[in-house]
């Protein structure tokens, strides 16, 4: 019975402690995880393929952790980061072992029903519970005030709750042939308070890892369970309740009818926290197939576990649109065979699979319904597995492996089962070793060391900002370079790194080197190279060439990977702003962005009117035709010429070039209409400007006024009546009408068009010109006002 609670505690505290993102209690979680594996062994013999394959698999972990390729070009001035490595073998071996210490104390059915219906209870209250804490904006406790439950997100969240539905749902079954009936409302109770997170979550992945094991479910009965007719009967139901659901269910489900929207992905922007941007189902394919790329560079020892988010970057050629950097693949298996290689990958996949068989109806039909329900929630999250990260956490892969290591066990009491002595001995060595390891790692988080290299790192992360605010570059220094050690594949730390150089005297040139480090880890990301150049200007401002390169590289990555998503607009900003604090810096720009038409006009416009002459005068001076610049960049730039006075001379310069035309109309003719030529201004614009599209024949002429005055608003009325007076020869007759429509502010702008054209008629040019001005800038997109 001992052995029965601690496994339903052991799955608790492994969401509670696995899924809460503050380090100190992942160590707390392995260290009661080694001492029950250690001092409560496993009791019945388990498969002999399950050492070999155990062993090789952490040996092919610490080879490619040993082997992991070292970045290109870093070579010569990097280690590997074998502590992150080591790291992550470290937790596949407690996993391992852990699923290895269930799969050896199997329980009978009524066991199995009882930790699977109060692990189902408890879940389903703690899922309320975060519900309720996130409607009424409480924090969890224990908790950071940004996460939802024990969890950092809702899908990890959602996906432990979906597990638990699909248990309690066979737990139902199971109690009502057995005829205990109020477990059996207290476990349907669980599933509704569990559908109810689900939908509240608007979570794709929760609903679907639920209703996809609900059908294995059925199937599994109507294929091998006591009565087939109830398989059948479920599998109408849930088909029956996933379309009522996602057709007719509140508003978050819409997310499931748009399978193209995607779900929340951590991201990390150069030097900030995680966040999260919504992606789109091609952006995940996308990024699967860049990770495939990958993983055929490295087949045999891949990544090293842990150096996916790492070594990565530089394969994001169909992603690189997408300016965060990827933590991971979108899909667990992908990940695995990148970090691992696919030799440990086909190895994990194989033992699978021979468990899987061993524990199909045809061999082990022990407690079906239960173990079929088990089986249809791990089935369901391994194929989730395939397109998300389900088992990003510890706190949702110790649940699954305790699912699936008791349904896998078998329990047959005429067999002899009892564990062999070298069995015992494996799980307490195994045990005292991963003790041993997880008191380190304790030891570690709480005395601040340098390991676990990975939490070493992001301490070291905070650390210097914390010296920077207090002003201790010494500091600040030190803490870089011990983060480096610990991961110096981190583009962050070699960042911070490279800026706490600049806080000494002569580290110019070792400070270039990090940031060209930081640039190879990280090719694509437009805010590496504008992050540095801030550096330079905000440290170095009377050495503004140092930030030069950093600027160019932006530019290239903009123009190249961003042009479509104003990337060169967000680096020329950057320039412009960061000028106002080196003015030595300004001098540089227009060198920077030649022969880039559209940011040479921008910058151009954002000068002050003692700037914008002698600028313009050398641009023409050297480009007199300005050939190479599309219409929008001369636009602009003749725009801001004419707000900023010499008004002469642009006119001048403009009635010269006629091959401006297409770009500088706009321009010149209110620069006309400024000077007295509002015909000429009015002329110009028909030349460029073909005439609105107008009703036709929207009344009887003869009842356009009566219509009219009894409907102000009856615009086809009253653009009958105006061109009925116009054409009668009453041009002051449909003024008034138009006057009258124009005072609206909701009319159709074609009226402003009738009413300059009935005005020029008139030989009111400039009544005419103000009229067709204020359709022009209704109508024509980006209209410059001068």
């Amino acid at each position: 019975m001992m052995i029965n609670y601690l496994i339903i505690f052991q799955a608790l505290i492994s969401s509670l402690f696995g899924g809460m993102v503050d380090p100190f209690y992942l160590p707390l979680f392995l260290i009661i995880n080694c001492l029950c594996i250690l001092f409560l062994t496993v009791k019945s013999k388990l498969p002999l393929f399950f050492y070999p394959l155990t062993l090789i698999f952490i040996f092919l972990g610490i080879l490619s952790a040993w082997f992991q390729p070292v970045p290109e070009g870093l070579a010569k001035t990097t280690t590997s980061q074998l502590g992150v490595s080591l790291e992550s073998v470290f937790l596949a071996a407690n996993a391992l072992l852990w699923f290895g210490w269930v799969l050896g104390n199997p329980q009978g059915e009524k066991k199995r029903i009882g930790i699977f219906r109060t692990y189902g209870w408890v879940v389903a209250g703690v899922g309320m519970v975060a519900l309720i804490c996130r409607v009424q904006r409480w924090p969890f406790p224990f908790t950071s005030p940004q996460a939802y439950g024990i969890f950092p997100n809702t899908n990890h969240m959602s996906n432990w709750l979906a597990i638990a539905a699909i248990l309690l749902v066979g737990t139902v079954y199971a109690d009502i042939r057995r005829k205990n009936f109020a477990p059996a409302i207290f476990s349907f109770l669980g599933i509704l308070a569990a559908l109810t997170c689900l939908a509240a979550n608007s979570s794709r992945g929760g609903l679907a890892v639920f209703f996809l094991g609900l059908v294995l479910w059925a199937v599994g009965l109507a294929t091998g369970g006591p009565d087939r007719r109830i398989g059948i009967l479920l599998l109408a139901g849930a088909a029956l309740a996933a379309t009522v659901l996602l057709f007719q269910g509140a508003r978050p489900l819409e997310r499931m009818k748009k399978p193209w929207m995607g779900s929340a992905t951590a991201t990390i922007p150069s030097g900030s926290q995680e966040t999260e941007e919504t992606e789109t189902l091609d952006f995940r394919l996308l990024l699967q197939r860049d990770a495939w790329d990958l993983s055929a560079d490295l087949p045999w020892l891949g990544t090293g576990p842990g150096n996916f988010r790492y070594l990565f970057p530089p394969y994001r050629h169909r992603t690189f649109s997408n300016q965060s950097t990827a933590i991971h693949p979108e899909s667990d298996w992908l990940w695995l065979v990148c970090e691992f290689g696919w030799p440990a990958a086909i190895l994990l996949f194989g033992g699978a699979f021979a468990l899987g068989r061993a524990a199909g109806p045809g061999r082990n039909r022990e407690g079906w319904i239960t173990r079929s329900a088990g089986g249809a929630a791990v089935i369901a999250f391994a194929l989730h597995s395939f397109v998300d990260v389900p088992g990003h956490r510890i706190g949702t892969v110790w649940p699954i492996l305790l699912v699936a290591g008791l349904v896998c066990a078998r329990k047959k009491e005429e067999e002899d089962q009892a564990a062999r002595p070298w069995e015992v001995f494996f799980f307490r060595a195994g045990g005292i070793l991963l003790l041993a390891g997880s008191l380190a790692w304790f030891w570690g988080v709480a005395g601040n060391r340098s390991w676990p290299a990975t939490v070493a790192a992001e301490r070291a992360k905070v650390a210097v900002g914390t010296a920077w605010k207090q002003g201790d570059a010494e500091t600040a220094l030190q803490a870089a370079e011990q983060g480096i050690q610990a991961a110096p594949y981190d583009q962050v730390l070699r960042f911070l790194h490279g800026k706490a150089l600049l806080f000494f005297e002569d580290t110019e040139a070792e400070a270039a080197e990090e940031f060209a480090i930081q640039s190879r880890l990280e090719p694509f990301l437009l805010s590496v190279p504008l992050d540095q150049a801030t550096a330079w200007t905000e440290i170095l401002p009377e050495r503004p060439e140092l930030a030069l390169p950093a600027y160019r590289e932006a530019l290239r990555r903009a123009l190249e990977y961003q042009a479509r998503d104003g990337g060169p607009e967000r680096v020329l900003d950057h320039i412009l702003r960061l000028s106002g604090k080196s003015p030595a810096l300004r001098p540089h720009i227009l060198p920077m962005i030649e022969n880039q038409s559209r940011l040479i006009s921008l910058y151009l416009a954002g000068l002050p009117p003692q700037e914008f002459h002698p600028a313009v005068a050398a641009l023409l001076a050297s480009h007199p035709e300005l050939n190479d610049w599309s219409e929008e960049s001369l636009a602009r730039l003749f725009a801001a010429w004419a707000r900023r006075g010499e008004t002469e001379s642009l006119q001048s310069l403009l009635e010269k070039n006629p091959s401006w035309n297409k770009a500088s109309w706009p321009v010149l003719a209110q620069l006309r209409a400024k000077t007295g030529k509002s015909r000429e201004a009015l002329q110009l614009v028909q030349e460029h400007l073909a005439a609105p599209s107008l009703p036709e024949n929207p009344c009887p002429a003869p009842q356009a006024e009566s219509r009219w005055y009894r409907s102000p608003r009856d615009y086809g009325a009253a653009f009958m009546l105006a061109e009925t007076r116009r054409k009668n020869g009453d041009l002051t007759g449909a003024r008034v009408v138009l006057e009258k429509i124009t005072e609206r502010p909701e009319a159709p702008p074609y009226f402003w068009w009738l009413r300059s054209r009935v005005e020029a008629e008139e030989g009111r040019d400039a009544a005419a010109w103000d009229s067709m001005r204020k359709y022009l800038e209704q109508t024509v997109p980006g209209w410059p006002r001068i």
